[in-house]
């Protein structure tokens, strides 16, 4: 396969990752899989690509740099590793852990690259114990090298999920806090809660904002996606499916369609950009592959 091959191949590839055994202790032959699939509609998704490793144990979230590398948290292991593709070669991917465990990484459960011109290298990540955002510099392919970081279990009981909107600040769900706020990601300043419900945003998991302000936020307990509207603060609807259950990542297409994570049903669901039809869901051939999945994301 050319190189030009292998770029078109990867870049319609959806990338699920998945926490697989519940197993705190896994079996030394246990290698936790990333699995690829093509976007798809109504048909089965085609397996594209596929990276294992125990290294991987309990993989949560996704993020592609501008340069094609593929990083993934584990929320175990405390740790987060950088993936290359080599289109062509017998390997067909490498990985290495990029960000180690440190006191103040407890639990990456959220992943954004900086939208800004001067910071495609800084990667935000979530802390979901120490309730903190971590900024870290990615411009070392070897390591990457904490910079800063921001937020405080005031602002941030628990954070998940997160999200650049069109206004480039950095929106964040935060699990026990039942809410989403937002934050200015170069300076760290607290930009104040977007959206709260206590009796219904229960288990926020992920959130993504829309090209026309919408903001859309997975509840696990709810099996919904919540959409907000940003200018009012008001919920304008949720969207319920009988596969969704236990929905947890999403991830907006280039054509405005919205993919999501359902893990307790093992399944991928696909929404068209209004938001209103479900245009294809992830089969049992593929489910099989799935185990609770979790991040989302194309590249």
């Amino acid at each position: 396969m050319s190189a030009a091959a292998g770029l078109a191949l990867r870049a319609c590839c959806l990338l699920v990752a998945w926490v697989g055994l519940s197993s705190s202790e896994p079996a030394p032959n246990v290698r936790y899989e990333i699995p690829g699939w093509s976007p798809f509609t109504s048909s089965d998704p085609k397996p594209l690509e596929s990276v294992s490793a125990r290294a991987f144990e309990n993989p949560y979230t996704l993020a592609f740099k501008n340069d094609g590398a593929l990083f993934l948290s584990s929320f175990t292991l405390n740790h987060i590793l950088r993936i290359t593709f080599h289109h062509g070669s017998s390997h067909r991917a490498a990985y290495k852990v990029y960000i180690p465990a440190t006191h103040i990484l407890d639990g990456p459960a959220g992943m954004a690259f900086g939208v800004e011109p001067n910071e495609h290298d800084t990667l935000f990540v979530s802390s979901f114990t120490t309730d903190r955002i971590l900024r870290y510099n990615t411009s070392d392919d070897e390591v990457g090298k904490l910079v800063s970081s921001f937020g405080n279990e005031e602002e941030l009981d628990c954070p998940q999920g997160m999200s650049f909107g069109p206004d480039k600040l950095l929106y964040v769900v935060s699990f026990l806090g039942r809410k989403v706020v937002r934050y200015n990601a170069t300076t760290g300043a607290y930009m104040g809660c977007v959206y709260s419900d206590p009796k219904n945003l229960v288990g926020p998991e992920d959130v993504s904002v829309t090209h026309n302000g919408l903001l859309l936020i997975s509840v696990y307990f709810r099996n919904h996606i919540a959409l907000v509207n940003l200018t009012t603060g008001l919920l304008v609807k949720t969207i319920s499916h009988a596969h969704l259950s236990g929905p947890t990542g999403l991830f907006i297409a280039s054509d405005h369609t919205l993919y999501v994570s359902s893990y307790r049903s093992n399944q991928i669901l696909h929404f068209d950009s209004t938001l209103t039809h479900l245009i294809g869901v992830s089969t049992e051939s593929a489910s099989q592959t799935l185990n609770g999945p979790c991040g989302l994301v194309m590249g």
